[in-house]
């Protein structure tokens, strides 16, 4: 482990010297699409601030597709993805997976800054831990639960009841498709996704969290808070903001805020 921690330090460092720029990559959550990040005007936000759309990246029958113009040549851009929201966490990563390995041929000088929305977050993070090979300059989450979800533990119990039956009936069949990735979000246990990644080496990068002040009846506060797993306890920071779990206008300043914050503090 040693090792492999003084390997992932030395890629930080080298990556640090070498970049020029940024790519910006924002991730959705569970119930929800690329569509939220222009609904609240946090796409606008970025690009009032000089950032470059390069579209939105999904997958087209195995095949990685852009609807956008592209970003090449800019020094700083963003993209949105599209995940395969019910699925489960490891599937969710190989799609993202798939996307980066894109972005990192078109952009290969610049340095990539993941930033995910609720289930989005921790997506990002159990790739980063999966390929810690890949230079990631930071991790921001918004409202994401590092730790479980108990709306996932309720969603999960219900599925697995003669309840399950009925919800295509009413328009809930999105509680049948999603029982792997409510298992996946279930408490941080030791028969769990989360135990597993929450204890895991987690690569050189900023950790920043983004922890809804109240009003989140999905995610606990201290779920939200990378400051509370095991491998990230000295590394990460958190910030306060908004209320309820969605994400909101007031997201927008904030991201910008932060990413400009970046270059002021030290990977870690």
């Amino acid at each position: 482990m040693v090792k492999r921690l003084s390997t992932m330090l030395l890629m930080g460092l080298l990556w640090i010297g070498a970049a020029r720029a940024d790519v910006v990559v924002l991730m959705h959550g569970y119930q929800s699409s690329v569509s939220a990040w222009s609904e609240t005007g946090i796409d606008r936000e970025l690009a009032r601030s000089g950032w470059r759309f390069g579209g939105r990246l999904f997958d087209s029958r195995g095949t990685v597709a852009l609807d956008g113009p592209g970003a090449e040549g800019y020094e700083n851009s963003f993209y949105t993805v599209s995940l395969p929201q019910e699925s489960m966490l490891w599937t969710q990563t190989d799609f993202l997976a798939a996307y980066l390995t894109t972005l990192r041929a078109w952009h290969p000088k610049e340095q990539l800054i993941l930033v995910g929305h609720s289930a989005g977050g921790v997506v990002a993070r159990l790739y980063m831990v999966r390929h810690p090979e890949v230079p990631i300059r930071a991790l921001i989450t918004i409202a994401s639960p590092h730790l479980g979800s108990d709306a996932a533990e309720v969603a999960g119990f219900v599925g697995r009841t003669p309840l399950a039956m009925m919800a295509p009936m009413v328009g809930l069949g999105t509680l049948n498709r999603s029982q792997g990735l409510y298992h996946d979000l279930s408490a941080d246990r030791p028969d769990s996704v989360l135990y597993w990644l929450n204890r895991q080496p987690h690569p050189v990068a900023q950790y920043i969290s983004v922890v809804r002040r109240s009003g989140d009846l999905l995610i606990a506060e201290r779920s939200q808070d990378m400051r509370n797993v095991p491998m990230l306890q000295n590394r990460a920071r958190s910030v306060q903001s908004g209320e309820g779990h969605g994400l909101q206008v007031s997201d927008g300043p904030l991201l910008v805020r932060l990413i400009k914050d970046l270059s002021q503090r030290q990977l870690i």
